[in-house]
């Protein structure tokens, strides 16, 4: 560590430590907040700890997003921003980091919670919103790009400040797929921020050669490419919020790290959550390999009011038809993957939209001869043609979607697509608790609810749901929502536990 930074928590730990002779805070309070690399909230009688805030070169001040920083204790009037930003309250009442000029005039349009009203996504308030005429600048790092101008939207509207709404949101939409994403298919970011690694700018690390990365990864090992995806995508992410007239209500935004595809280079999937100024939290999601990046999507996070009962009808898909897509690439060969109907209406139409013929049947062997072994058999499908099924018993149906046996394999029917079917019926109490598990975990992952993972094989036989991080972090009592929410979707009882 630097000598400098040593000396500069010796001094806030020697600080705390005489303190302690005026506090009623007792000692083993003190030895467990410094044994966590924290200290003790002096300001306060109540037991907590708060982060030690170090500088970075003995300069600029390094502190957590605010939200972090309430979560680890500190009273939401008392978070510390960067020396050049203030403190807002957002009409959530979250903390919010931004420029003083930006604050100014936040709160003297209504922006800010003292000032407006607007709905918060855990409660219903009267909201106040208009669209703005929006107003876009050349983007200094790639002429050819427009982004929004907030400040110029202002100016224009010297009547009174009304949020952005983003047109690329507007009229149902809740979320965008990059046109360019293909699953396991990378490219180089187009810088836009600022930020660097190991002293390396973005476009430096979109330079590197494969033997500089392989370099790189021998002395660092594995955090190696963790920490290059976490800034080549946030770039990424950034430059698609740019593309979309998004704005960061924050002076930042944080990047987690999810599902990784043991290879080398690995796969590493990564999401963010950003509040918008339009009011709105986002989830952007993508991954990276290697120093290329592939932007998956952006969505707009709603929130429904949990304390209705849902009718069944509500969560059932409409039309009931699954289309089988042709080979391209690595994208999907099916839509949708899963389809949840009702045994009261139970045919599902598949359509054949490839150059070869297919058969439907459950998911299983497709060896000549093995028939027996599979549950059921459904139609064959010519190219470019339709076939309906009905399925009789209320379920979770998993399919399969082969190709016919040929020339250069002609002793089975091999794999071309997949996915499941949930047949639900007004009493599903004869199923099994793990069945229900296992029904109930299609449904949700098919929902609104930004899940990481799931599991339903356990000893208890109950739901187990991990939230993405980025959402519980940003989205204020994100995970205590999204149960209700969860319990709300699923038309039948099932244990469900929601981990943040």
């Amino acid at each position: 560590m630097n000598p400098k930074i040593k000396m500069f928590v010796f001094l806030v730990v020697l600080g705390f430590a005489s303190s302690m002779f005026f506090s009623a805070l007792p000692w083993d309070h003190y030895m467990s907040c410094f044994e966590n690399g924290m200290v003790p909230d002096l300001s306060s009688k109540e037991k907590r700890c708060i982060e030690i805030i170090t500088p970075r070169a003995f300069g600029e001040m390094h502190y957590p997003p605010p939200l972090k920083q309430v979560k680890s204790g500190v009273a939401p009037d008392r978070i510390s921003c960067k020396d050049n930003l203030v403190l807002i309250q957002r009409h959530d009442e979250s903390p919010a980091c931004v420029r003083p000029e930006t604050k100014q005039k936040l709160i003297e349009r209504g922006w800010t919670v003292k000032e407006s009203v607007h709905s918060s996504p855990f409660g219903s308030s009267e909201e106040n919103h208009s669209n703005l005429d929006p107003v876009y600048n050349e983007n200094p790092n790639n002429p050819e790009e427009l982004i929004l101008d907030l400040d110029a939207m202002i100016k224009k509207h010297d009547s009174g400040f009304e949020v952005p709404v983003y047109s690329s949101f507007a009229n149902g939409v809740t979320q965008i797929i990059n046109p360019e994403f293909e699953h396991l298919k990378y490219r180089v970011t187009s810088p836009v921020i600022d930020e660097t690694y190991l002293s390396k700018s973005i476009q430096q690390w979109n330079d590197a050669t494969q033997y500089e990365l392989e370099a790189e990864y021998e002395k660092y090992g594995d955090d190696f490419y963790l920490q290059l995806g976490k800034l080549l995508i946030k770039n990424e992410m950034q430059h698609q919020m740019d593309n979309l007239g998004m704005v960061n209500a924050n002076d930042d935004f944080e990047v987690y790290s999810g599902m990784v595809l043991q290879s080398l280079p690995p796969h590493i999937s990564f999401s963010a959550v950003i509040y918008a100024t339009d009011g709105n939290y986002y989830r952007l999601e993508g991954t990276t390999h290697a120093n290329k990046v592939s932007y998956y999507s952006t969505t707009q996070l709603r929130f429904p009011d949990t304390g209705e009962k849902l009718p069944i009808e509500s969560i059932l898909d409409k039309p009931q038809l699954i289309t089988i897509l042709p080979k391209d690439g690595n994208k999907a060969r099916q839509e949708p993957s899963t389809l949840v109907i009702h045994i009261n209406d139970n045919a599902v139409e598949f359509f054949n939209n490839t150059p070869k013929t297919i058969r439907i049947q459950d998911s299983g062997s497709g060896v000549i001869g093995e028939e027996n072994t599979l549950d059921w058999m459904g139609p064959t499908i010519l190219p470019y043609q339709n076939a309906t099924m009905t399925f009789d018993n209320p379920g979770l149906i998993r399919w399969d979607a082969r190709n016919a046996p040929s020339l250069e394999e002609p002793f089975w029917w091999s794999t071309h697509a997949g996915g499941n079917i949930v047949v639900l019926s007004d009493d599903m109490n004869n199923f099994s608790r793990e069945d229900k598990a296992r029904i109930a975990q299609v449904i949700l992952h098919n929902s609104d609810i930004p899940l990481a993972t799931s599991g339903s094989g356990n000893a208890e036989q109950v739901l187990m749901l991990w939230l993405d991080p980025a959402v519980t972090e940003m989205v204020p009592n994100a995970q205590e929502y999204y149960l209700q929410r969860a319990k709300q979707l699923v038309p039948f009882d099932v244990e469900i536990v929601m981990y943040g």
